[in-house]
């Protein structure tokens, strides 16, 4: 049995930080861009797997996805793993505690 269990929490001023860098929420307006930095990136809270993807259908949603997919030359669901991989590997801190 496991004596330790691992959780993520998400720090908003990383979001934040890599919305602007990747030019991202270009679609968004002031209450959208505060819900997904106060409400789904609120880090008070243990961040699942399903709010990691609901916060990156977020941004998308308030991205110029067409943009970018031509831009890069990928589809919406490479677009789409590619930001759920950034907001886990930059924007989420990894936490183990004994249980």
């Amino acid at each position: 049995m496991a004596r330790y269990r691992e959780f993520r929490k998400i720090n908003s001023d990383t979001v934040r930080s890599m919305c602007i860098r990747e030019s991202y929420y270009t679609r968004g307006d002031v209450d959208a861009y505060t819900h997904l930095l106060v409400d789904l990136c609120d880090y008070e809270k243990e961040i699942t797997m399903d709010d990691l993807e609901e916060i990156t259908e977020d941004i998308l949603e308030h991205s110029d996805v067409n943009s970018f997919c031509g831009q890069y030359g990928c589809s919406e669901e490479e677009l789409f793993q590619s930001t759920l991989w950034k907001l886990i590997n930059e924007c989420c801190k990894t936490f183990v505690e004994r249980i």
